[in-house]
Formats: C-alpha cells, sequence, structure tokens
C-alpha cells in the first residue's frame, strides 16, 4: 500500500495452516502519513490451526473491524502501546463486533477516530475486550446460507450471471438498430430499452450520441466493454437541458422492487453546459450501478465562469442498491463545479439501502461566497453504507 492508501478488506476468508509468519495478518509500519498503511476489515473470517495470533499490530497502525470472527486463535489482535483483543476462552468461534484503534505516532500525528458522533484523540481504542462468542456456521444456517462464504462474502458482490460483453443472452445495440452507426442513437437506444424482449443491452466499443435521457426500466441492464471504451455522449438539443433545470444523461425507473443496472461504460458531457446530471438512480435495494465514469465531452473550449447548477451522481426517493467503483469528473472538468448546490454525489430522500464501494469522487470547486462546499452530500437519507 501507498503511504496515501489504507486497504480495506470486505466479505472476506483468510485461511491459514502454516506457521510462518506468526501471525495471519501483520501491520507494519511505514508511510509518511499517519493515516497510511491502515487497515480496515468488514464482514469477514480469520481461520488457523497452527497459529496463535490472527491480526499482530505491534507496530501501532490504524485498525478497525467490524463483525469479523476468528476460529483457532487464542490472541485476536496483539498491540503493542494500544489494548488487544482475545478469544473467549473455551469457545470454538469468536466475534468481534466492532473494534477500532486509532496510532499515537506518525509523520503528522494527527489521527482520528470518530465512533457514535464522538471525535475521539490519538491512541482511542474502541471495543477492546468486547469479543464475544458467536458460531459462525449456526449463524449462517440460521438464515438461510448454505455456506459461511455465502454468508461474508455474496451480500457484498454482485451475481455470478451478471452481464458483461461474453454474456448469453445479450442484445447488441449495434443489431437493435434500423440504421448502423447512426449519428443519434437517442429513438434507437429508447426503443431497445423499451423492447420486453431485451433485458441485457450492450453498447460496444463506440461513443453514442444522445439528444434526450435514457431511462433503464425496471428489471434491465444497460452496459458497455470498459468505461475506457463505452460512452454515452450527452448532446444539447431543443429544450434538453431546459433552463435553469437539471437534465440527467442516464436515469433509472423510480422503483424500490427495480433491480435495473448500468455497468462499464463512460458517462459525457459538455464542460460548458453542464446543465446535466449524468445518472440519477431511483431504483431500490436490488439494483446494481458498476465501473462508471463522468468525464468531459473531447472539446478544446471551456468557459471557466459557467456555474449552472447540476449534481454528477444523484440518489434519491427509491433509489439505493450497491455501487462498485464510481468516479466522478476532477482536473479539467472541475471549472464546471463552481455552482454552490453541486455536488459530485447528492443521496436524499430515501431509505433504501445504499452500498458504496471504492467510490473516488475529488476536487470539486463548488463554494459559497469563498467558503468551500462538499463533494458528496447525505441528507435526509437513511441506511447508506460507504465501505
Amino acid at each position: 500500500m501507498s503511504a496515501y492508501s489504507n486497504l480495506t478488506l470486505v466479505g472476506f476468508i483468510i485461511n491459514t495452516n502454516s506457521t510462518q509468519p506468526s501471525s495471519a495478518l501483520t501491520l507494519q509500519n511505514g508511510g509518511n502519513k499517519d493515516f497510511g498503511r491502515a487497515i480496515t476489515l468488514i464482514d469477514g473470517l480469520f481461520e488457523s490451526n497452527s497459529l496463535s495470533t490472527a491480526i499482530d499490530n505491534t507496530q501501532d497502525r490504524n485498525l478497525y473491524l467490524k463483525d469479523v470472527y476468528f476460529k483457532g486463535f487464542t490472541t485476536l489482535i496483539n498491540a503493542d502501546s494500544g489494548v488487544g483483543l482475545s478469544a473467549i476462552p473455551g469457545a470454538e468461534w469468536t466475534m468481534s463486533p466492532e473494534y477500532s484503534f486509532t496510532a499515537t505516532h506518525g509523520a503528522d500525528n494527527n489521527s482520528k477516530a470518530l465512533i457514535d458522533g464522538n471525535v475521539e484523540n490519538l491512541g482511542y481504542e474502541y471495543g477492546a475486550g468486547d469479543a464475544i462468542a458467536k458460531d459462525l456456521e449456526e449463524i449462517a444456517s440460521s438464515v438461510g446460507k448454505t455456506s459461511i462464504r455465502d454468508y461474508l462474502i455474496e451480500p457484498h458482490v454482485w451475481p455470478d450471471d451478471f452481464a458483461s460483453f461474453d454474456s448469453p443472452g445479450i442484445t447488441n445495440a449495434n443489431d437493435h438498430c434500423v440504421e448502423p452507426e447512426p449519428s443519434d442513437w437517442t429513438q434507437c437506444l429508447k426503443d431497445a430499452l423499451a423492447d420486453s424482449a431485451v433485458t441485457k443491452l450492450f453498447l460496444p466499443k463506440n461513443r453514442y450520441v444522445i439528444k434526450d435521457t435514457l431511462t433503464i426500466p425496471a428489471h434491465k441492464h444497460l452496459f458497455g466493454v470498459s468505461k475506457n471504451l463505452t460512452f454515452i455522449q450527452a448532446v444539447e438539443a431543443t429544450n434538453w437541458p431546459s433552463a435553469n433545470t437539471e437534465a440527467p444523461v442516464v436515469e433509472s425507473v423510480n422503483d424500490r422492487n427495480a433491480s435495473s443496472a448500468i455497468s462499464s461504460l463512460s458517462i459525457e458531457r459538455h464542460r460548458d453546459n453542464p446543465g446535466f446530471t449524468a445518472l440519477s438512480w431511483k431504483a431500490g435495494r436490488h439494483s446494481i450501478v458498476k465501473d462508471i465514469s463522468v468525464r468531459p465531452e473531447p472539446t478544446d473550449s471551456s468557459d471557466p465562469n459557467n456555474d449552472k447548477p447540476h449534481k454528477t451522481y444523484t440518489i434519491k426517493e427509491n433509489g439505493g442498491g450497491r455501487w462498485y467503483g464510481i468516479s466522478a469528473e476532477w482536473n479539467d472538468m472541475s471549472r464546471s463545479t463552481l455552482n454552490p448546490d453541486y455536488r459530485h454525489l447528492l443521496i436524499e430522500n430515501t431509505t433504501e439501502p445504499v452500498w458504496l464501494y471504492a467510490v473516488n469522487y475529488e476536487r470539486s470547486r463548488a463554494h459559497d461566497n469563498g467558503t468551500p462546499q462538499p463533494q458528496g452530500e447525505i441528507t435526509n437519507a437513511k441506511n447508506v453504507f460507504i465501505i
């Protein structure tokens, strides 16, 4: 890991029968930032029949655990200046509901722990000694899971049949259009998405110019090759976007039971007319947004004073689902983020569960009379999990 990166493991199983090294996971000192080489572990299992220590944190690195199980260890977390964590004597399984250790050293010496709304200073431990005896096999079985793997990992990953370019039963957008390679793909793509026979609409390598919003129906998947090869390009048209409104380039149907999905493509919008919201999402907990990027339309022109209200991603009303690897505009597009109401990501007025995995948005220039505004905002929403 770099000095500026943390490692987060979500839904994992670490199983070792080796006697070397002396622990299943060793956190080493290094990096030039206090937060460098921190580890976050969520919904996982450490298992061994040969090691006594699961996690060696004698170097006092930032460490956070949530719902992590241990089997076969006597010492769960071995710490130096911090408080460690031991297995429950006589119990086959031990679980750590939540544990946090904040480093007491580093180049900046400014680590903080944010727990239940409280800001804790350096050297703070939370949950030490709170390990409990819980049998993971019994827990998994009680909720209908056939294996520990399904219980820990399945909730965090996209399904095995999630569509890609070589999946069976997909519809190629080129084959669905009357005119090959049209200059305006709007009606062609709308017709394909509305066709009851189409459930997985594939956009091969190309730039797809549209002049009106595309809506993904309740149980359909729109996807490309990758976000570096498939582009949906919004081009202004009469009344799109209309004055003083934010027009979505792509949106989902507003349905909490929808399993809509979009993946492996980029959405382009003109940097001089940022009245477009790239993706407006209102499909619920069963939906998936994966590997999506937003970038500027190829052009040399720009207006750094353009500050029309808009967002990049919004999750509203019945919106929810699992979001993987989403990135938002920065660098040369940051000039279009000057409006004080701009947000890379806005989640508001929804109670549907939203899981955000490895989401990266940065370098917004939104400001209000010189006061910087948030890159993202969560307001009047519940059940939002940022991982």
